[in-house]
């Protein structure tokens, strides 16, 4: 009895291990076929970017092919103009002379001097843009930190006032003129006649106290 126990212990055990190893084997397929396909799939991205690397530099050198064309021909260009120029002028030939004698050769530019002094005139005139776009851009920068100085300060003057107190206050009271009585009036109109005698005009003295004119008076009388 405990040697059939032992072997169905044994076949158990076997089984077991059986299983156990198919699992392994599972396994181990399923890994290599999980690293067969990222090893396809980063394969077909390598090509993707070699394709578009390739495509990338026949762009390239067609662009270079086609400034190259663009610059001999506007080489040529200026080569037909310098010519056309120098028919217009209708300069002498180098074998004739203005003297018939045989003047000196001219010196004309060669393609590389023509392509030198296009070349510096675009570089120039990329210089000079770059110039007006840089000031544009300071310019409109300057403007908006203006605005935003003034939206600052628009915020902070709302700010303060709201922040001031605006219960238990007293109303400003009016200034009202205050009334003057004929005394007092009569008393200003004595003074500024005092400090001015010369304007004074005939019989406007009759109601002061002393009941003398002043000699302006007099006077003033005897002229009228």
């Amino acid at each position: 009895k405990r040697e059939a126990e032992e072997a169905q212990q044994r076949e158990e055990e076997a089984a077991r291990r059986a299983v156990e190893e198919a699992a392994r084997q599972k396994a181990e397929q399923e890994e290599a076929q999980r690293r067969a396909k990222e090893e396809a799939k980063r394969k077909v991205e390598e090509e993707a970017k070699q394709a578009e690397e390739a495509e990338r530099l026949r762009k390239e050198e067609e662009d270079a092919k086609q400034k190259r064309d663009e610059e001999a021909k506007r080489v040529a260009r200026l080569l037909e103009l310098e010519q056309a120029r120098r028919e217009a002028e209708q300069l002498p030939t180098p074998e004739e002379g203005a003297n018939g004698q045989g003047a000196p050769e001219e010196k004309k530019m060669s393609v590389e001097e023509l392509k030198e002094k296009a070349a510096l005139d675009a570089s120039l005139w990329a210089r000079k843009q770059a110039a007006v776009r840089k000031q544009a851009k300071v310019e409109k920068q300057g403007e908006g930190l203006l605005k935003a100085a003034r939206r600052q300060k628009r915020d902070w003057v709302q700010q303060w006032v709201q922040a001031l107190p605006t219960g238990d206050l007293e109303p400003v009271p009016e200034n009202k003129p205050e009334k003057v009585r004929p005394a007092q009036k009569e008393a200003m109109a004595r003074r500024k006649r005092t400090r001015s005698p010369t304007l004074t005009p005939p019989g406007s003295e009759a109601g002061d106290s002393d009941g003398q004119r002043g000699p302006a008076g007099g006077q003033h009388t005897e002229q009228g």
